[in-house]
């Protein structure tokens, strides 16, 4: 079931249509803030445009370098179990 609910980030506040929980949106909301303060610290005559673009950026590039990871794990984990069946199927 949907339901809305508010985060604040740079000082605005966002209405939120989800199905997820007040902890998991509190969770989301505070990362960004996260992200949104360390880019703040590091570039403070940036718009807030700006960090909150750098901030997505940031996170995107996580996000992509994670799931990359992951893939590359997954991968070694089904050549480990192939070479494990083939060694398995030979002694039967």
């Amino acid at each position: 079931m949907s339901r809305t609910q508010q985060v604040s980030i740079l000082g605005q506040t966002f209405t939120i249509d989800t199905e997820d929980s007040p902890e998991h949106v509190a969770e989301v909301a505070n990362f960004i803030s996260q992200k949104v303060k360390e880019i703040q610290k590091a570039a403070k005559s940036a718009s807030s445009l700006q960090v909150a673009v750098l901030a997505a950026l940031n996170t995107a590039d996580e996000l992509i370098k994670s799931q990359s990871a992951q893939k590359m794990r997954i991968s070694k984990a089904e050549k480990k179990i192939d070479s494990i069946l083939k060694l398995v199927n030979s002694q039967l």
